[in-house]
């Protein structure tokens, strides 16, 4: 397996949004000492019927760009991500969500971390990023070229209104991340780098998963008890781009999923998440370094 990174990219129906993503993709720094970071970009569309094939046609010639397409046949992003792991041609594999939009060095700083560490799950950072709210429609978030991306970043730098809700909550709790026995709970896939041998030992993502929420969480699970080191990188950035949300349908979806998650892996932590549904933060807050909780997990 190569060195590099595979961007993976799951997307339905969301053009513009990936445009972004691919855009600034596209102005990634990639001098690696004397040579340059080699990667590639794999998009999965999920039987979308607007002009995503266009797009990701337009950048084939700036980007190594790979395309699947699979038919539509409901909420399949599981799926979708297991395809581009299977295609994957590097050793890490960096996950986004179509519409984030990646810092100039997003890329050489996953690289760095997973050298200096075996079996990461290097969790990104993201400006907007919410569990289940919208996103913040006033949040600054377009760029037209190198220098206009890298003032966007200079701009959002230290503001705490846009600040992705983990890092937040984390700082509120007085919590440090490293110390946190349930570190799936923040494994969100909207940002995320995993070594491709690691997801292929554990079997990827679980395909059960095809309505929204949980399929990451899930992953998580499976990760730690593959003893892999998570790592929150707050200062590695994305911009998680205003987009129309369905909060309701979500937080319903997630709660079944929920359900199934403990079944599976059934443990106090994942109890009260499905019985309680209690939101990340309170489980984290309550039980935080209490290995106990977990004694049937790990």
């Amino acid at each position: 397996m190569s060195k590099g990174i595979s961007v993976i990219i799951p997307t339905y129906n969301r053009s513009e949004l990936l445009s972004s993503t691919l855009k600034s993709l596209s102005y990634q720094n990639i001098m690696l000492n004397d040579e340059q970071l080699k990667f590639e970009v794999i998009v999965i569309d999920d039987g979308s019927t607007d002009d995503t094939s266009s797009v990701v046609k337009n950048y084939s010639n700036l980007l190594s760009m790979k395309y699947i397409y699979q038919e539509d046949l409901g909420f399949r992003v599981a799926l979708a991500r297991n395809k581009g792991i299977r295609r994957a041609s590097y050793d890490i594999c960096l996950f986004l969500d179509s519409g984030m939009v990646a810092a100039p060095d997003l890329l050489l700083s996953h690289y760095y971390q997973h050298n200096k560490t075996n079996k990461l799950v290097a969790i990104g950072s993201a400006y907007g990023m919410q569990e289940f709210e919208p996103s913040q429609r006033d949040m600054p978030h377009t760029f037209s070229d190198k220098k206009s991306l890298e003032n966007l970043f200079f701009e959002l730098d230290g503001n705490v209104d846009y600040i992705d809700t983990r890092q937040r909550s984390l700082v509120s709790m007085n919590v440090d991340f490293e110390n946190i026995t349930t570190p799936w709970l923040l494994c969100w896939t909207c940002h995320l780098s995993i070594s491709r041998n690691v997801l292929k030992k554990i079997g990827g993502f679980d395909e059960y998963f095809q309505s929204w929420g949980g399929e990451d969480v899930e992953l998580g699970i499976r990760l730690h008890k593959e003893h892999c080191h998570f790592l929150f990188m707050s200062e590695t950035k994305a911009i998680h781009t205003p987009h129309t949300r369905t909060t309701i349908d979500n937080i319903k979806t997630s709660t079944s999923n929920c359900a199934y998650i403990h079944k599976k892996h059934p443990c106090d932590i994942t109890k009260i998440l499905s019985d309680e549904n209690p939101g990340w933060e309170s489980i984290v807050k309550n039980n935080y370094n209490n290995k106990a909780l977990f004694k049937d997990y790990v």
